[in-house]
């Protein structure tokens, strides 16, 4: 496998921010320029072109600009990727959340809500002891780039849409694939076939729960591993 160099992965790890930022195919004036680099933006277009033959950016047809691929997203998560922390008011928030609605029977269906709300995408909860589950912001997903440009996007959507559907009966698959480490499953790395177009951050916590965030590949990874990070430990700590 052909390795990144160090400025391939300075270039990279910005490009990868710029369009998770703007949703938009980034080209090398814009990195030159917005970022105020050292070198050219001729070095900066050569070093995308091999990023490209190494498989971590393509170039969409319609654009001069690139964007990361799945190799490339799972590259900048496992080495580039800062992590990120909630902001105290964040965190008390959804402290406040979990603690006012565990004794109601829309548990899971109210804490999907709050995820989805603080991230923006799909928000998931479930717990196979207390058979509740739920999913909240699918219209959230309707409002993304990738979903609203492009006529090719309703039948991903529709699937997606099929699967939540049936939660309930995929809630021990979801369970099956998860463990106490927050895990992020890219694009085709999702073992559910019918979420292969999408980014799926999700863990385990207790009464054999689910909590998870589905968005687009472009999602903000790091903030919402923090929040299911959060989420977890405070149901956790809350039973």
């Amino acid at each position: 496998m052909k390795k990144m160099q160090t400025r391939q992965q300075e270039i990279f790890n910005l490009l990868v921010e710029e369009y998770i930022k703007t949703a938009e195919p980034v080209g090398s004036l814009i990195l030159v320029r917005n970022y105020k680099l050292g070198f050219s933006p001729a070095t900066v277009r050569n070093e995308m072109a091999e990023l490209e033959e190494k498989g971590y950016l393509s170039q969409p047809h319609t654009s001069a600009g690139r964007v990361p691929t799945d190799k490339g997203y799972r590259f900048f998560i496992d080495n580039l990727m800062k992590e990120k922390s909630l902001a105290k008011k964040e965190e008390n928030a959804l402290k406040m959340a979990i603690e006012k609605n565990k004794e109601q029977r829309q548990f899971a269906k109210d804490i999907a809500k709050t995820i989805s709300y603080f991230s923006n995408n799909l928000g998931i909860c479930g717990f196979l002891e207390m058979d509740d589950f739920s999913s909240a912001g699918f219209g959230q997903l309707l409002k993304e780039p990738e979903f609203t440009k492009f006529n090719d996007t309703f039948g991903i959507l529709e699937d997606a849409l099929a699967f939540f559907d049936e939660f309930d009966r995929e809630m021990e698959k979801l369970f099956k694939m998860t463990d106490e480490e927050t895990k992020v499953f890219i694009g085709k790395e999702n073992e559910i076939k019918e979420l292969d177009d999408f980014s799926f951050v999700v863990s385990r916590c207790q009464r054999k729960g689910v909590i998870g965030i589905l968005g687009p590949k472009r999602m903000d990874y790091a903030r919402n591993i923090a929040l299911v990070n959060c989420v977890k430990e405070l149901i956790d700590r809350s039973f």
